[in-house]
């Protein structure tokens, strides 16, 4: 750096070589902070659930309580909604959802039955 009348500096001097050094003026500009990558999807719909004629497999978890691991392993496991695809989309009309809900229901009750002693039956 010689023939300048500037002080040296290290930080800009590193930056020049091409090293990091943090902290300093320039990492705190906010023009020239990255923004943060936001997913893209379909918007969330406002309306209620009667309004809705089918649901996404994040909505449908929502919807009932249940994570995604635990659909997708009820849909292994054969217990799962049945599913249409739209596309690319998988999506589980609110007719599917209420006959899973009923189904559910009966092979608790079902189960309920049998583990209940003969004699209060």
């Amino acid at each position: 750096m010689t023939g300048t009348s500037r002080p040296f500096d290290p930080i800009v001097a590193a930056r020049t070589r091409g090293k990091y050094v943090g902290g300093g003026a320039i990492d705190a500009a906010p023009q020239q902070r990255e923004r943060a990558h936001r997913p893209r999807g379909p918007p969330e719909d406002q309306c209620g659930d009667g309004d809705v004629d089918a649901y996404s497999i994040r909505r449908f978890c929502e919807r009932h309580d249940i994570s995604a691991a635990f659909f997708h392993k009820l849909r292994a496991l054969g217990l799962g909604p049945v599913v249409m695809k739209v596309g690319t989309r998988t999506l589980i009309s609110r007719e599917s959802a209420a006959e899973w809900r009923r189904a559910r229901e009966a092979e608790t009750q079902q189960q309920e039955v049998n583990e209940t002693p003969a004699h209060l039956r």
